[in-house]
């Protein structure tokens, strides 16, 4: 009995030296970089345009020069309208306007109208202009170009004051803007081709654990403010558009899985403008995320709700797998983003901040590894195998030497 459990203790001593030296450890490592992005709404806004010197006295029969058109001082193409309305009056208050409007008739006051450029609605007294005006653009041709007091104008009008009151009124051309005139192209004579935004592609590469990720915007100087902003089609938005941009995601390293997440970011705005941001990122823009099979990685708020608890889809709080990238392989995400057709005007010409956190993880080569004909990882091993043989040895002696004692005696 006593032999037997000095061969299992040799036996164990042959296990426990013989991997002294071969112990394979895996270095496991991770790596994260943040990427800011702007997401800016379009400004829809116009002004008149007016060559007018008023004069002291105006006599009746005497054209008196006064042009009107209307500039888009907008970022979006902008169809516009222009309502005229006349008023005698008899005096005028600090501000230069009639302080008390009589019932004298304005009809004597007489302008000639483009009607070429310009289509007036009976309905509603609007003359809207036939064309739509690109940011930056003016009219082709002015509303009117100058106004006659009627030479058969009587003696009840001497000493009176007039006034021509010009207001405008501008809408997106893009996504049925013209609609809430109750008005369509076809009924204005209006022929326009929106030109579609380009889905350039914006690029994200990993290095290695120690450089991290790369970032190439689609169009860097164009729109870009932080150098990292992979949204180049999300600048300008209007209510109701839908537009979309590509992200190449490759990885440089070894067998790398990456994820993506969304966090908080600071707007860099006023108190009163950050509460629009905030409100217009979570419910007025909402962008669907898919990967190149089609597989929807999230979908909800641009923002990414960072605050909410959900699992994704429906946030992107937490890590979302981009999935496991062999060496040199390229992924496409394509990211979608909807605008809601409902967001008011008070949303304009807001800039807002995504921040996303482009995450990796990987394993290096085990370390120290047994190469063959490498002797400076053999070398552990062989002392190992050397010490285990020598115990082996000892063991068995001292086993014989017990035998031969229970025989004598």
């Amino acid at each position: 009995m006593r032999k037997h459990s000095i061969l299992i203790l040799a036996a164990a001593a042959v296990f426990t030296l013989s991997t002294v030296g071969g112990t394979l450890a895996v270095a496991r490592w991770s790596n994260q970089n943040e990427s800011t992005h702007v997401v800016s709404t379009a400004g829809v806004s116009g002004k008149i345009v007016e060559i007018y010197e008023p004069a002291e006295n105006v006599y009746p029969g005497n054209a008196t020069e006064k042009v009107v058109d209307v500039e888009n001082t907008g970022t979006a193409d902008c169809v516009v309208r222009v309502k005229v309305e006349k008023q005698w009056g008899e005096e005028r208050d600090e501000d230069g306007d009639i302080i008390e409007p009589n019932d004298l008739s304005t009809d004597n006051i007489l302008i000639e109208f483009d009607e070429e450029y310009w289509y007036y609605d009976e309905d509603d007294g609007y003359f809207y202009y036939k064309g739509v005006l690109a940011p930056g653009e003016k009219t082709e041709k002015p509303l009117f170009e100058e106004f006659i007091i009627d030479p058969t104008t009587g003696p009840e009008y001497g000493g009176m004051t007039a006034d021509i009151l010009v207001s405008m009124e501008c809408v997106q051309a893009q996504f049925h803007g013209i609609t809430m005139w109750n008005h369509t192209f076809e009924d204005l004579g209006i022929v326009y081709e929106p030109q579609e935004k380009e889905n350039r592609t914006a690029e994200v590469e990993f290095r290695n654990p120690t450089e991290g990720f790369i970032f190439s915007p689609a169009d860097e100087g164009k729109y870009i403010i932080p150098v990292e902003d992979l949204f180049y089609n999300f600048k300008n938005l209007l209510p109701g558009e839908t537009v979309s941009q590509s992200i190449k995601v490759t990885n440089s390293y070894k067998p790398t899985e990456i994820f993506l997440r969304a966090q908080d970011i600071t707007q860099s705005l006023s108190p009163d403008k950050v509460e629009l941001v905030n409100k217009l990122l979570r419910e007025y823009v909402e962008i669907v995320v898919t990967d190149n099979t089609g597989k929807v990685l999230y979908s909800g708020p641009v923002w990414g709700s960072p605050y909410s608890d959900a699992a994704t889809p429906n946030s992107m709080k937490n890590n979302i797998s981009l999935g496991l990238f062999g060496i040199n392989e390229t992924k496409h995400l394509n990211v979608q983003l909807k605008v809601d057709p409902r967001m008011g005007d008070e949303y304009q010409e807001l800039l807002g901040l995504v921040e996303w956190v482009w995450s990796a993880e990987g394993a290096d080569a085990p370390v120290n590894p047994p190469k063959t004909g490498d002797t400076r990882t053999l070398i552990p091993y062989l002392i190992g195998m050397g010490l285990s043989a020598t115990a082996l040895i000892f063991l068995f002696a001292a086993a014989k030497k017990k035998k031969k004692v229970e025989v004598t005696a």
